[in-house]
């Protein structure tokens, strides 16, 4: 007990010499501060508190949903990436941006997943005559019958395929998983490799009508031609002002998915050296803009009232160019003005071809029906620029039975659009040092 007693003694001396604690200093402190907040002595000077941490400023909810946002944020850009990058790189072929070089859209959409292409020459000229397919024989995969008529049915079975060759067959090509519908014409006998004519629709036309205006399917019944007439958005293919896309669909990559999507589908594909494009109008803008855009594989044009030069013309090589305007065209004047998209004349077109082919000579040849014919020759790699200009001649296809609508001019029995443009075509396949390139780009 004498003991203890002399601790605690002890313990109480040490306390004393070293001082109060902490919690003794801090208790006598706010004793102190409060005394002196009641006396009102505004000296006394409190300790500051330590900033807290950003925890503990921020709500424990609002963390875990900030947490869950950016991790939903997360999963969402790997979906888009995977749909829009991993799975067309893997199974399906020229994604938007993957275009020919020279004038295709870097955001173009994707083009069709099919079955395996056959082999096709890379443009002899002897290749079209090597082999003949007839009718009856086994043509292509992918496309159904419409007895003549163009169906237009989003519900139509489109998995039988044509099984002869002959007729008109609604088609689809898958694009950038979206169902985009084309009519394709197959003549009776058919080479092997098949030329291919693009035709593109004026505004409001559909495929059909469209087919029966240009009366392609007879030339190509008689020449054994492929004809694939695309169908725009709202019967409006996309094309602008000089030639150029506009807002809304990238119907260029549309139009190299139809080639390809062709190739694909006939047993003998398409010849790479004859890719070619005709259309009325708004489908004669459309394919002066493929010249430039597509110019690896378009071989040459033919359009008609509605010639334009691409601006810029980002085309890899000289186009062959075939034209037809008649001269009281009220919709896309000869000498320009009108709508906003026409601006500038036809001549200014021709002249402009004729620079970028680097044609050399010019020859005038008139004829007693007021069709005249501007023929630029002396050009590089043979791509002339024709124009034939029709006095009198209206908003139509020159050569065409169709009965066009008031205001769109008079009638032109001469001269006969279709057929020039054909033996155009045929003096003009893509050169041969394309032709690699070509056949590379289409299968």
């Amino acid at each position: 007990a004498e003991e203890s007693r002399r601790n605690t003694r002890r313990n109480r001396r040490e306390r004393m010499e070293a001082g109060p604690s902490s919690k003794d200093r801090a208790a006598a402190e706010a004793a102190e501060e409060l005394a002196a907040a009641e006396q009102g002595d505004e000296r006394v000077v409190r300790k500051k508190v330590p900033p807290r941490s950003w925890r503990e400023r921020i709500p424990p909810r609002v963390l875990y949903v900030g947490i869950i946002v950016i991790a939903a944020m997360c999963v969402l850009a790997f979906i888009i990436s995977y749909f829009a990058v991993i799975a067309p790189a893997s199974g399906e072929s020229s994604p938007r941006g993957s275009t020919p070089a020279g004038g295709m859209d870097s955001r173009s959409k994707n083009t069709p997943t099919s079955e395996a292409s056959p082999d096709i020459p890379s443009g002899d000229d002897s290749a079209s005559s090597t082999q003949v397919m007839t009718a009856g024989v086994y043509a292509c995969v992918g496309a159904v019958a419409t007895d003549g008529s163009w169906r237009g049915d989003d519900n139509a079975d489109y998995a039988g395929g044509c099984s002869e060759l002959g007729g008109i067959w609604d088609s689809i090509v898958d694009w950038f998983r979206t169902k985009r519908r084309f009519l394709l014409v197959l003549p009776p006998e058919i080479a092997q490799p098949a030329p291919l004519v693009l035709l593109a629709p004026g505004t409001g036309r559909n495929p059909q009508d469209q087919l029966e205006i240009s009366e392609l399917q007879a030339l190509s019944e008689e020449n054994g031609f492929v004809v694939a007439v695309l169908e725009g958005e709202d019967d409006a293919l996309n094309v602008a002002k000089n030639a150029w896309p506009g807002e809304g669909w990238d119907d260029v990559s549309y139009a190299f998915a139809v080639v390809r999507q062709v190739h694909s589908m006939l047993r003998g594909g398409i010849d790479a050296r004859r890719v070619f494009c005709t259309g009325h109008s708004r489908g004669a803008r459309f394919c002066s803009m493929l010249a430039a855009r597509l110019s690896p594989i378009i071989a040459a044009i033919a359009p008609v009232g509605g010639l334009r030069f691409p601006l810029p013309n980002d085309g890899v090589r000289p186009v062959p160019v075939i034209s037809f305007h008649g001269l009281d065209d009220a919709t896309n004047p000869y000498a320009g003005g009108g709508s906003e998209y026409w601006g500038t004349s036809v001549p200014d077109a021709v002249q402009k071809w004729s620079v970028f082919n680097s044609c050399n000579e010019t020859t005038m040849t008139y004829y007693d029906n007021g069709v005249a014919l501007e023929a630029r020759t002396e050009c590089a790699h043979d791509a002339e620029v024709h124009l034939y200009t029709i006095a009198g001649g209206g908003h139509t296809w020159p050569g065409s039975s169709w009965s066009f609508g008031w205001g769109e001019g008079e009638e032109m029995p001469e001269p006969k659009a279709t057929l020039l443009s054909w033996r155009f075509f045929e003096d003009h396949p893509l050169p041969q040092e394309y032709a690699q390139s070509a056949t590379a780009l289409i299968q």
